[in-house]
């Protein structure tokens, strides 16, 4: 009696869970929607005698750092753009380096409380079979003090010999460090590579922790357009990967895929989600996390057909 008192039980906790299973898989997939934090204006000559308008350049690359935000240009990866923005979006610091880069994405990781890492792609984006593919360069950052709390930052210095290039040859390279810094998220091409922190110090690039392909859905917009691939973050161990292109009527699209490759997030955002006046052009760049608060760029064309663009920064926020 017993024993069949105990099938009975097992069977019965063996239909629950798989119950409970169903709630877990029927639960409705995250998406976000954009927010509007505040306008961007970083100083996009990067020098006092690079004089030309440099504003034509987009922010490629966003990382925040206490109540701002470090960020990253590069006009045909001739050179990388870094500068410092206070809360007010308006620039605190700013260098030119003379960095092969794209300047595709930017990560931040904190060495002690007065240094810090900054992560972008580095060499040309692969345009032929000759050519080599794109890496990974860490910036050395010495951050200023704080005095009553505050820093000024306009006293930020990079060590430039302190610089290091990873060399992962990967076609159109687009890095990310994670949250906790055990590990570096890469597009290559249609693939992201996710490989742990040691092995990209050891230059161990072909050992991945895992590795998956973009959906073929994120890459095609609502006009049969072939989308850019425009920002990555890793968190948790899930990748979010940003694409959408420049024209104004395309949708913009941010998947979240886990450590299968599968994708447990999708959202997409048009132009009126943004709630911004332009007529020719809707771009979104790179993708960062403050705590658990995920933040996204959008640039537009300057109005009245004035040369350079505008630069916007968006949170995103979980419906």
């Amino acid at each position: 009696m017993r024993r069949i008192i105990y099938i009975i039980f097992l069977f019965a906790s063996i239909v629950s869970c798989e119950k409970d299973n169903d709630k877990v898989k029927s639960k409705p997939a995250i998406t976000f929607s954009p927010e509007f934090v505040t306008e961007l204006i970083p100083t996009d000559s990067g020098s006092a005698d690079d004089t030309p308008d440099r504003s034509i350049n987009v922010i490629q690359g966003i990382a925040s750092f206490e109540d701002g935000w470090f960020t990253s240009q590069t006009s045909q990866s001739k050179y990388l753009i870094i500068n410092y923005l206070g809360e007010d979006g308006v620039s605190q610091f700013n260098i030119k380096l003379n960095v092969n880069s794209h300047a595709q994405d930017l990560s931040l990781e904190l060495i002690n409380e007065n240094e810090v890492y900054l992560y972008t792609s580095e060499g040309h984006f692969k345009d032929s079979e000759n050519t080599r593919g794109s890496g990974m360069i860490r910036l050395h950052l010495l951050l200023p003090e704080k005095v009553d709390g505050k820093r000024d930052m306009s006293q930020i210095t990079v060590s430039v010999d302190d610089a290091k290039y990873y060399d992962l040859d990967y076609i159109n390279s687009t890095p990310t460090i994670s949250e906790d810094y055990t590990q570096f998220a890469v597009r290559s091409n249609n693939t992201i590579h996710v490989l742990s922190t040691q092995n990209v110090e050891d230059s161990i690039f072909s050992v991945v922790d895992y590795r998956f392909q973009l959906s073929s859905e994120q890459l095609v917009d609502n006009l049969g357009g072939t989308m850019w691939f425009q920002g990555i973050a890793l968190k948790d161990g899930n990748v979010y990967c940003l694409t959408g292109d420049n024209k104004i009527n395309s949708v913009k699209r941010l998947f979240l895929y886990n450590t299968n490759g599968a994708v447990i997030s999708k959202s997409t955002f048009t132009f009126d989600d943004f709630g911004l006046e332009a007529e020719a052009k809707l771009e979104p760049e790179s993708l960062s996390f403050v705590g658990d608060d995920l933040y996204m760029c959008m640039m537009t064309e300057k109005p009245d057909g004035a040369s350079g663009n505008l630069k916007f920064l968006y949170k995103l926020n979980v419906e």
